[in-house]
């Protein structure tokens, strides 16, 4: 995949999660996990972040001096997602009546993404 699909699919992945973020957090109230959606919009700063310097990186053909530390802290929050991933697939292979709810399949693929792009964000930063 080349940079810019990478690029505007973590756009349109940044949006989705915080659609349905936004969309949970209405539903079943947002203090109840009020550590956990700051991490969420934590992580998804860091993301934005990191993407954005490196399409600016990438578009000037010269490494931002920003964008070492923003993909340590990418490196953590990406390790912790595939711990949540884990976890989730753990539990919807133990507990099938999960599937029932959309919210966690959705952000269940969310997660699967942002994974994905963002390794594939490192792939094409050390190809570039």
């Amino acid at each position: 995949m080349n940079w810019k699909n990478t690029y505007l699919l973590s756009i349109t992945v940044i949006i989705l999660t915080v659609v349905a973020s936004i969309i949970t957090n209405y539903q079943y109230g947002f203090t109840p996990n009020l550590i956990g959606n700051a991490l969420t919009f934590i992580k998804l700063f860091i993301f934005f972040s990191f993407i954005n310097i490196l399409n600016k990186s990438i578009t000037a053909k010269a490494i931002k001096k920003y964008l070492r530390p923003l993909e340590y802290a990418l490196y953590i929050f990406i390790t912790l997602n595939i711990i949540a991933v884990v976890t989730l697939t753990f539990q919807l292979i133990t507990r099938p009546d999960l599937f029932a709810h959309f919210q966690i399949i959705i952000s269940y693929a969310l997660q699967i993404f942002t994974i994905y792009l963002a390794i594939n964000a490192f792939y094409l930063r050390k190809k570039y």
